[in-house]
């Protein structure tokens, strides 16, 4: 198999685990857990990846300052209600400090 086919494969399976990892854990955890943990996927992988990760989760009331925090890292112009935009400035902030012992830098 070349390998850009199996770097594809990778990515599709890595992303379907991460999907599956957040929705089990909106069975058996927090809500506060699942946030760190979908935001240390949005640190750490590229936004769009990030985004179809969260989106497909189907937490999305609970993930949505997260969503917000990422499609602004993307520069896109976001409409939200008052509190969830200040919940996705402190979510860029945590992402922020995710990314450091990486060195990932700005957008993904």
């Amino acid at each position: 198999m070349p390998l850009s086919k199996q770097a594809q494969t990778l990515s599709s399976t890595l992303q379907s685990c991460l999907v599956k990892l957040i929705t089990e854990a909106k069975h058996q955890s927090a809500p506060e857990e699942r946030m760190t943990l979908a935001i240390g996927i949005a640190a750490i992988f590229p936004t769009e990846m990030a985004l179809s990760i969260i989106q497909e989760s189907q937490d999305n009331e609970t993930l949505q300052p997260l969503i917000v925090a990422v499609r602004l890292e993307n520069s896109e112009k976001v409409r939200a209600s008052e509190e969830v935009l200040e919940v996705a400035v402190d979510v860029r902030k945590r992402m922020k400090k995710m990314r450091q012992p990486f060195r990932i830098s700005g957008t993904l």
